[in-house]
């Protein structure tokens, strides 16, 4: 029988048995004295004020049976969405789905999914970081332009001059940590602030001189007690997953490599004031923050913007490698070994005086303070080399981390950058014998040299080449081959 049946008929004798009460009160009325009339009346009234109202009701019960019919067909899959949604749950996935191990991984693993590291964008300003990081645009570097007074046609560099503090170990730790440093009076009057923009990122205007304070956080090997300033410019940005900073009680949100390419700084600029500054990190006891062998350090850089002018003039300025020094290191590396399992063949080796850009005989020969080889390169081409921001114009400055050298990739900033004067005399002997197009040059324990011949153009394209004796092509070849060195193993 359908149910709206059964609700009418109820709806019904709802009605009667409320009209034979009435009756039956009436009945009751007449056999009693005055005041219990009274009371009986006002009862009665009561009744009949209920059957009147439950009359009244019968036509929009009706509309309600007529609705109720209309729904019949949906009862059904209701009542089984009810059904699914009503059994117990783990973990997100219904009970009688566990039965089935591989459909109820497939299902959780549908629920949160990591984005695979070859999905990352290639770079922080191609069309897939902007996509993938809408959410962040507030979190993007600002366009950076010269000031109007300046010159337009000046090259301005941006690199790490200095450090507001650490680096220090930071390792994870139960418990919000607080790390302080100070901003001067000079340093914070040289911190251009950022303006919005109408359309696209904020603007900062930068000037010669012109300072910019930014957080890092990077991974470093668990035996590393502290960390040279020349190893921390040079190791990558690194943010785990659980760490959440801010500074003077402003949170700070981290560009995540998922969205950026690469982990990237936290810029500081626009927070800091002068004097106390406090930097919070949370960064709690948690496995996620683990790399097994692996601990993290922290550090607050000053980055500098110099025109070229006056960072040429730094480096120039800078207390040079001198000639001497080259010289010893020389006749260090070609000193016989004191062990008998290594000997060396030859007293010479071959040093390449061409810059590694240019393929030319250097200007200025420079090399940093970490590097451990002899060659250099030249000081104006490394320059004009340091790129900036793609799309980002003449008037962007070169961007704050390319500065590995072209060599051995270890810290090669301009405040780090020496002069070697002993490549500088083989520059200057070198145009006296009109051999400028020089690439290698062969050098001696007591320090002298002589230059490598190079082949004309002539005759490296020919495949003819002119007749020389045995003995002229062994010299040529033992000319431009380094030193051999051969392991002598004790069976």
């Amino acid at each position: 029988m359908p149910r709206s049946f059964h609700s009418h008929t109820s709806f019904r004798s709802i009605i009667i048995l409320s009209k034979l009460n009435t009756l039956s009160k009436l009945n009751t009325l007449s056999r009693l004295n005055t005041p219990s009339k009274l009371n009986t009346f006002s009862k009665l009234s009561t009744y009949c004020q209920v059957s009147e109202f439950l009359t009244t009701l019968k036509p929009i019960h009706c509309i309600f049976c007529q609705i109720n019919k209309l729904l019949t067909p949906f009862k059904s899959r209701s009542h089984s969405m009810a059904a699914l949604f009503s059994k117990p749950m783990s973990h997100g996935i219904p009970l009688h789905q566990l039965h089935n191990p591989d459909r109820a991984n497939r299902i959780a693993a549908q629920q949160v999914r990591r984005i695979p590291e070859h999905e990352y964008p290639s770079s922080p300003y191609d069309w897939l970081s902007h996509a993938s990081a809408a959410h962040l645009s507030t979190l993007r570097s600002p366009e950076r332009r010269a000031a109007r007074q300046l010159p337009s046609l000046v090259r301005y560099y941006q690199h790490v001059s200095g450090f507001a503090f650490g680096p220090m170990k930071f390792p994870p730790l139960t418990g919000p940590r607080n790390l302080g440093f100070t901003v001067t009076t000079d340093h914070l009057s040289r911190i251009p602030l950022a303006f919005e923009s109408e359309v696209g990122l904020p603007v900062r205007y930068y000037g010669d001189g012109s300072l910019r304070y930014r957080l890092r956080l990077c991974m470093r090997p668990e035996s590393d007690i502290a960390v040279l300033p020349s190893d921390w410019v040079v190791s990558p940005t690194h943010w785990p997953q659980a760490i959440f900073p801010a500074l003077n009680g402003q949170s700070l949100m981290v560009r995540r490599k998922q969205h950026f390419h690469h982990d990237l700084p936290v810029d500081l600029s626009d927070l800091v004031v002068k004097g106390d500054n406090v930097v919070r990190i949370s960064f709690p006891d948690k496995v996620v923050n683990y790399k097994k062998g692996m601990t993290y350090f922290v550090a607050v850089e000053i980055v500098s913007t110099m025109s070229h002018d006056a960072l040429t003039s730094m480096v120039l300025e800078a207390p040079p490698i001198s000639a001497e020094e080259t010289r010893a290191e020389i006749q260090r590396r070609l000193k016989p070994s004191e062990s008998d399992d290594v000997v060396v063949e030859d007293n010479t080796f071959c040093i390449n005086v061409a810059d590694p850009f240019s393929s030319s005989l250097f200007d200025i020969p420079v090399r940093g303070d970490s590097c451990r080889h002899l060659d250099c390169f030249d000081l104006e081409t490394w320059l004009q080399t340091r790129q900036g921001k793609p799309g980002g114009g003449l008037e962007e400055p070169s961007m704050a981390d390319n500065w590995k050298c072209p060599i051995c990739f270890l810290d090669a900033r301009p405040s780090s950058l020496r002069v070697d004067k002993f490549f500088a005399e083989v520059r200057k002997g070198l145009l006296l014998q009109n051999l400028g197009k020089t690439k290698k040059i062969l050098v001696t324990a007591n320090g002298s040299w002589s230059a490598v011949p190079e082949l004309d153009d002539s005759e490296d394209e020919s495949p003819i080449q002119p007749n020389r004796s045995l003995g002229e092509r062994i010299n040529q070849q033992k000319a431009t081959a380094p030193a051999n060195i051969i392991e002598i193993d004790d069976d």
